[in-house]
């Protein structure tokens, strides 16, 4: 959601890899992109990364943020790169459960 809501022009793509017993799921936008300074609040409680010389969205801070504690509950991870000016890409690491039912 937060790749269409943040992409007003270009676009958005997903793509996933099972590779080395883990799951990877990618969301590339090419919207505003975060500056290198901005990144390491992404994934806080209740941050909204705010600049005046990029458009102003709704939102409450905690999306992100619960993204992250869901990843470490079931043992994976999420992270993000961005530049600023031409994109970011947020990967989903997941675990492996072969052999566990399905």
């Amino acid at each position: 959601g937060n790749a269409v809501k943040f992409t007003e022009s270009g676009g958005v793509t997903l793509g996933g890899v099972a590779q080395g017993g883990e799951a990877r799921l990618t969301v590339c936008d090419s919207g505003p992109g975060r500056r290198a300074d901005d990144m390491g609040k992404l994934f806080l409680f209740f941050s909204r990364i705010t600049s005046n010389d990029l458009p102003q969205h709704e939102g409450t801070g905690l999306g992100l943020y619960i993204s992250k504690k869901i990843m470490a509950i079931l043992g994976g991870d999420i992270w993000a790169e961005s530049e600023f000016g031409k994109g970011s890409t947020f990967t989903v690491s997941l675990p492996s459960w072969e052999g566990e039912a399905q």
